[in-house]
């Protein structure tokens, strides 16, 4: 869940109204889960098997690993509507799924850490950032050429 002042810092830096409704119609990440795979593929795969559940419903979807953000973030957010039972029924409720592999979860969180929960300069910022920017290219062509030698291993044992 996110914590109440996250909440409202993220309506403000996003210029929206603090108010119930706006939280709602605007803020897709009040309560989440991510997911770490070992594969890029495992991350298709899990969104396939998740979105497969009948009382699972897409309500948005973000792919960072096709098209990563411009500082190199890659990672798949989807958003869904699951119903949550409670004593008085069921409530649909949204829920952001980040589902990324090992390599992409260390990258991003050392990023978040620099962006996010650090008050160094900003010059020092960029030039880590550029920095991570590089590393995130170097991490996905590692992934892809550690899924290709798995994909031909489970080949052979077939």
């Amino acid at each position: 869940m996110k914590e109440v002042a996250s909440l409202l810092e993220k309506l403000r830096r996003k210029g929206y109204e603090r108010s119930i409704e706006s939280i709602q119609n605007n803020i897709f990440d009040i309560a989440g889960i991510r997911v770490i795979t070992n594969y890029i593929d495992d991350v298709y795969l899990i969104e396939k098997m998740l979105l497969n559940q009948s009382d699972v419903t897409l309500v948005r979807r973000k792919d960072y690993i096709q098209k990563p953000k411009a500082s190199g973030y890659r990672s798949l957010h989807i958003v869904v509507a699951v119903p949550v039972f409670q004593s008085n029924g069921a409530e649909v409720v949204n829920v952001e799924i980040q589902i990324r592999t090992i390599g992409m979860e260390m990258w991003a969180s050392l990023e978040h850490k620099l962006r996010y929960k650090t008050d160094i300069g900003a010059d020092v910022v960029a030039q880590y950032s550029t920095d991570l920017k590089t590393y995130s290219e170097e991490l996905t062509t590692i992934e892809t050429k550690m899924q290709a030698i798995y994909q031909q291993l489970n080949h052979y044992l077939d």
